[in-house]
């Protein structure tokens, strides 16, 4: 069975470079003919600006990710305690965004359920159901109609990120 790699391939007036991003190699190749018209390439890239600063990153990159957003050598360092209370409040910081993407999930099913079927008693006890915790929820941020702001907002009123998130410089 072949590996299948994730590839990235970038094109310029000379040619195109596939990156393999899982092995960290890229490969060049050459366009044979080079009266390409210029025109035909894309020269501005809409590039999405950052959301948040530099320390808000930080602070959010760490309440996501949790002890994997450092390095190896650096967690070694870390006292336990603090190494604890980052796993902790990543660990925290995950629940509650699988809830929250749950809660999304189930709000457009309900919805949805409730528009085809709405006197059947059986909808209506499904409907009425909390969402489970020990069930993942594995939709992705884009698929719920989540970014990185409305995860920080919720986060913040969770009290596991700072109430002056925001406003941090």
């Amino acid at each position: 069975m072949r590996n299948k790699q994730n590839k990235t391939v970038s094109v310029n007036g000379k040619g195109m470079i596939i990156s393999y991003t899982d092995s960290n190699k890229h490969m060049f190749v050459k366009f044979e003919n080079q009266d390409v018209p210029k025109r035909t390439f894309v020269r501005n890239q809409e590039i999405e600006k950052p959301v948040f600063n530099q320390r808000q990153h930080k602070m959010y990159s760490e309440a996501l990710y949790g002890l994997s957003n450092f390095p190896e050598s650096m967690v070694a360092k870390m006292p336990k305690k603090i190494s604890m209370k980052i796993a902790l409040r990543c660990d925290m910081v995950q629940r509650a965004i699988n809830l929250l993407k749950q809660d999304i999930v189930n709000q457009k099913v309900d919805s949805f359920l409730l528009s085809m079927f709405p006197n059947s008693p059986l909808v209506k006890s499904i409907v009425n159901m909390e969402p489970d915790e020990s069930v993942k929820c594995n939709f992705s941020f884009k698929e719920v109609g989540l970014d990185q702001e409305k995860i920080a907002r919720k986060l913040v009123s969770l009290n596991l990120l700072p109430v002056n998130f925001f406003d941090l410089a």
